[in-house]
């Protein structure tokens, strides 16, 4: 049987969070620091899409026409302004709701409070318009194709409608280019190449009427084309060989050469841009809690202002389970709190908070799967990328330790109450029963119904030396 396989990973990198309280005397940029809590928390049900109460929220003329209840802001008085009255109501009635992003943070109030006071000035912005009325959502509708005069300038319908336009703004067109400019403007727009010599002087040559098209075949079916395309489509990606982290190339992801082959294949093979579409639209559903019960909502701790970050993450990674996704990982401390278990200082007091923040939804995730009737084919990898050592390093903290740690499964084929391998008394090195990381890996990948020996990874030794073997001992 094949599991869908959810990962979590604790992430130890440093992060800087800076404190953002609005002092009196602070002038409030409502582009940094207003309008991004608008985006994130008000627009989902007062904006272009969905506008509760007939209210929209994007500029400040928006705020100040209002909805059913009237203007929202006061310019000059906070207190006087709709909008405060409601981010700081009684918790049933306060905006936005706990399913729509949670409340305000009070430094977040005292933002909104110091903005208005000081008039609540915004930069000159236009009203965005509907979206569902941009062209690429209406129904294509065949056009009847223009009459025009320059009936020699046209060589199909689209030049039809090119011609009406240069003859309502009393344009005339450029001569036709010659043939080497021709081609030289074709290559260059296709596979970002200039012709060589040769190809010049056989299109010259070639006196056939569909000599122009057939350069234009050949082109498309070249791999330069999928070379020069995909680079638009790996700049919107932020594509890069190098991840840009100091001046070390070697810590690049040394195989994301894999995705951008990927990119350039689909544009040669003119692969479907429906998938591409379908991926990125279908994610607004997924994050959507609406349709999720008060109680489920509670048992992965949304309700909790420390348990929510995470609880929200595993929410969202069984709802990605449901739409049939086969992996998902999910790493602890993507809201605020990476490297929070790195810790070289103050080890119990940060690892006892981040217990408490992660807890209560693990145990919410397998509950909730479990009750679903899904557990049994969801396999669940709790891990990290090394443990702490015993020995303490400075008065209160651990460094580094890859000799002995411990992973946790469940669900998915996995035995449960089962404590497989032990450290020494120390806790120094794994003595019992010991695994190196390639034996969990085959572990997840029989569970998956995949064979390490057929994933071997060109320029990766390890694999091809040491394959790992499946723990039997933990599998159902």
């Amino acid at each position: 049987m094949m599991y869908r396989l959810i990962h979590f990973v604790v992430f130890s990198a440093a992060t800087v969070v800076a404190a953002d309280w609005a002092s009196a005397e602070d002038r409030i940029d409502y582009i940094k620091r207003i309008k991004p809590i608008l985006s994130a928390k008000c627009y989902s049900c007062h904006g272009a899409f969905k506008r509760e109460a007939e209210l929209r929220l994007e500029t400040r003329a928006l705020m100040l026409q209002g909805g059913d209840s009237g203007e929202v802001i006061v310019a000059g008085e906070a207190d006087a302004s709709l909008l405060i009255e409601r981010i700081t109501a009684e918790v049933d009635e306060r905006m936005p709701p706990l399913e729509e992003g949670g409340t305000l943070k009070a430094e977040e109030i005292a933002l909104f409070r110091a903005w208005i006071n000081q008039g609540a000035e915004t930069p000159m912005e236009e009203t965005p318009g509907d979206p569902r009325e941009h062209w690429a959502y209406r129904k294509p509708v065949c056009a009847n194709v223009p009459q025009v005069k320059n009936v020699r300038w046209v060589r199909n319908p689209i030049d039809a409608f090119l011609v009406a336009g240069h003859e309502q703004l009393g344009l005339v067109p450029a001569p036709r280019a010659d043939k080497s400019t021709l081609l030289r403007r074709v290559y260059l727009d296709l596979i970002g190449l200039p012709p060589t010599r040769q190809q010049l002087q056989a299109f010259l040559a070639d006196e056939s009427k569909d000599a122009y098209d057939k350069v234009v075949r050949d082109l498309l079916e070249s791999p330069r084309y999928g070379e020069r395309w995909g680079r638009h489509w790996m700049d919107i990606w932020r594509y890069s060989d190098w991840s840009g982290y100091r001046n070390e190339v070697r810590n690049s992801q040394r195989h994301i050469w894999r995705w951008r082959d990927w990119i350039i294949q689909s544009l040669n093979e003119d692969k479907s841009y429906e998938l591409a579409f379908r991926m990125p639209t279908s994610v607004p559903g997924v994050v959507d809690f609406r349709p999720e019960t008060a109680t489920t909502r509670r048992l992965y701790g949304i309700d909790q202002k420390n348990t929510r970050p995470f609880g929200e993450q595993l929410l969202v990674a069984r709802r990605l389970v449901e739409q049939g996704v086969r992996f998902v990982q999910v790493y602890h401390g993507s809201s605020g709190g990476a490297g929070a278990w790195d810790q070289h200082s103050n080890l119990k007091a940060k690892h006892s908070q981040n217990c408490a923040a992660v807890d209560m939804p693990i145990a919410g995730l397998i509950k909730d799967l479990k009750q679903r009737g899904v557990l049994d084919e969801t396999l669940i990898v709790w891990a990290t990328e090394f443990g702490r050592s015993p020995g303490s390093q400075g008065s209160n903290g651990r460094d580094h330790h890859p000799f002995g740690f411990s992973v946790w499964l469940a669900g998915g084929g996995i035995k449960g109450g089962v404590t497989h391998g032990a450290t020494d008394d120390l806790g120094f090195h794994a003595v019992e029963d010991r695994h190196y990381v390639t034996d969990i890996h085959a572990t997840l990948m029989q569970q998956l119904g995949l064979d390490p020996r057929r994933l071997a990874v060109l320029g990766r030794q390890r694999l091809d030396i040491d394959f790992g073997h499946p723990i039997n001992e933990i599998i159902a």
